[in-house]
Order: C-alpha cells, then structure tokens, then sequence
C-alpha cells in the first residue's frame, strides 16, 4: 500500500541509499553524501525537507524542497531548491513524480515561498509551471588566451591555499567577501557556508597576492570549472587565471557570471575565448511583484531604467494575479498594461529569449527597457 508523507530523520539512511541508486542507474555513479554534503553529510538535519512516497515501509519516490535565502539588494527573498526528483524503477507509472511535485508545490506556497528554483529538462517540469528564467554568461578560456594576451604578466607572488589549512582570520574574509555581492545566497554559519562551497566536488582555494588575502575561488579538481571566483580587486582577476593555469594545466576553463557582475563580464569578455549565453535554472515564480522589484533595483544600478508604471495580469490556470510596478515617479499617462501567462510572464520578464518572442507588443516601450530582469543561481546553492 503506498503511503505519502515527509521523512523523518530514521529514513535518512535509506532516503541517501534510494537516491545514490536511482542516479546511478540513470546516468553515472553517484554519491550524494559527497557531492552534496551541505544537503547529505552525516550531520545533515534536512530529512523533513524531503517528500516522500513509501510502499510496504521502503521509498519509492522522492521530491526535496530545500529552504534558501537570496540578498536580492534589500530585499530577502524565500526560494526553495527543489531537487533529488528520483522515482524507483519498479515504480515508474504510478504517477508518484506528478504527485508529489503538486504536493511540494502546494505546501511550498503554503510555507510563503516566494519561488521554487530547479535545474532538469524544460519539458518534464514546464506542466508544474516552471521556465528556464535565468541569464546566465558562461565564458571559455584556452591556454592560447593566457600565452597570448597575459605572456608578460607576472605570478610568482600569486599563492593558491587550500581553505582547510586556512587561518579562522582568512576564513572570516572569505565569508565577508561573499556577503558583500550585490545578490547572494545566505548560506548560514562558516561550518555550512564552507560546505555549499564544496558541493559537486568543488575544491575552495584561498588567493594571496604578495602574502595579503586577495580573495578566493572554488574550482573542480581538474581546473576546468570554476564555479565561484571573488577577487578584492578587480586587476587581480587575469594573472590569479593565469597562475590557475600554471598549476592546473587544464585544456580549458569555464567559468559562469550573473549578467549584474558588469566588472567582471567586462574582464572575462576581453580575455576569454568565446562566451554564450544561457538560460540557467528554471523557476516557478509565486511572488512576482516583490522578485520583479528587487530585480530592478538591481539592474538599474549599472543600466537606468525609464520611470513609468506596468500593471501585469497573471493567468495561472484559473487563476489571476495582477503585479503593479512602479519605477522613479511618473504621470499617468505613463501606465502600460500587460496580459499574460504565468510561463510567458516568467520567459518575459527573467530569459534572454524573451527579447526574440512577440511579448513586448503586449506591453510598449517599459517592457523593452525594463527586461529582462538578471535573475542567477550559482550551481553551488542548487541541488
């Protein structure tokens, strides 16, 4: 008899065992105790964020919905991580993937979530209201453009660190450099700020430029990625590249940005090879007017926004949400109405692609300066 509910913390064990299987025998081996301890390590308390389908006392589906905090300028934002989506192969069929995703949806908004944030195929989460909405800048760095373009560049004075042999005081200033971004996510004490930094494998390496703390990277083992690099200085990006080179060797680099980071998309798109542009996660927006503006207090820093008014009617099936932006202090004859669906509003206001789709003729000028709005979720704060 199938039986739906949370987990407790007794199903922890199992709840880990399911998931390393299922994945497993989908793609490659995994391991999810290593490569997400901040959700799956042995002190991990995250077995109630899970929902769960049991039959006969033994799991056999799996939805998790992991609180996190985005610092979106001033304003606190709740999104859940939705991920370990996991059906057992015995049980595919029952419908239990569908169920349990209205379930978590539901009670998330119940919960007052303002969005749910996932990473997955378009087609198999779109029917549950969600849509690539990221922009997301991934830039290629090869070899030639170190040789070529940074040959005179010096990095003898340029030290790597491991952050498990740093100083509490370096630690500290690692933690501080990351909470000084313009968006971030929160990610709770050092212990588990230190453990976001090492999901999917990555390595943390403390830069010292001339013995002083210059800022820090979180890199996979083989250099090829870097899923997190902060400098205190903007001039150190290039040579700290060069010296990941040096000692790394990789064939290539790859790196992604939010489209806010301007200094760094300035450096790394002078440097690098080629750079594209990608829609990154999918979410399924709740509160649109508040993620709306604070986005656009967040654009406006670096690119000025007209001053005018958009009211916005929402259709979610049957039902409707109207969102009224307001941006500086315009007339009344500066109001543009837009009428919408909750995939459409959520391709219009956040992708790239929505510049090519039709959807300003449903609104005027405002939709073409305001949007889209630079929504980002670093792969270290997802599941």
């Amino acid at each position: 008899m199938e039986y739906f509910c949370k987990a407790a913390p007794e199903d922890m064990a199992e709840l880990i065992d399911f998931l390393n299987m299922v994945f497993s025998q989908s793609s490659h081996p995994h391991d999810f105790k290593a490569m997400l301890p901040k959700l799956y390590g042995d002190d991990a308390d995250t077995a109630r964020y899970h929902y769960i389908v049991k039959e006969e006392g033994r799991i056999k589906a799996v939805v998790g919905v992991f609180p996190t905090e985005y610092h979106i300028g001033d304003t606190l934002v709740k999104v859940g991580q939705l991920g370990s989506v996991s059906v057992h192969p015995y049980a595919r069929g029952k419908n239990y993937m569908k169920r349990l995703m209205d379930w978590a949806i539901e009670d998330s908004q119940a919960q007052g979530y303002d969005a749910l944030v996932l990473g997955g195929l378009k087609n198999r989460y779109q029917h549950f209201g969600f849509q690539p909405t990221e922009i997301e800048l991934n830039y290629k760095f090869i070899p030639e453009n170190i040789r070529h373009q940074l040959k005179d560049v010096r990095t003898d004075h340029i030290v790597f660190k491991s952050v498990k042999d740093a100083s509490d005081e370096d630690i500290e200033k690692v933690f501080r450099l990351c909470g000084s971004q313009r968006v971030y996510v929160e990610r709770g004490d050092r212990e588990h700020f230190f453990k976001v930094l090492e999901s999917w494998y990555m390595e943390t390496w403390i830069v010292e430029i001339d013995d002083e703390f210059s800022g820090y990277l979180c890199a996979s083992a083989d250099g090829t990625w870097i899923r997190e690099w902060l400098m205190t200085s903007q001039e150190a990006y290039m040579p700290v590249l060069k010296r990941h080179f040096e000692m790394k060797c990789p064939e290539a680099v790859s790196i992604s940005c939010a489209a806010y980071e301007r200094e760094k998309n300035e450096i790394f798109g002078r440097y690098s090879e080629h750079c594209t542009v990608e829609s990154g996660h999918q979410w399924r927006i709740f509160n649109f007017e508040k993620i709306l503006s604070a986005m656009m207090k967040v654009k406006n820093s670096y690119m000025p926004l007209e001053e005018g008014r958009l009211e916005i009617r929402i259709h979610t099936g049957s039902d409707e949400t109207l969102c009224k932006l307001k941006w500086g202090n315009p007339s009344d004859e500066k109001t543009e109405f837009m009428d919408i669906s909750l995939l459409e509003a959520e391709e219009a206001f956040f992708s790239e692609a929505g510049i090519y789709r039709n959807y300003g003729r449903k609104a005027g000028y405002l939709y073409k300066n305001w949007f889209p709005l630079p929504l980002y979720t670093n792969e270290l704060d997802a599941c």
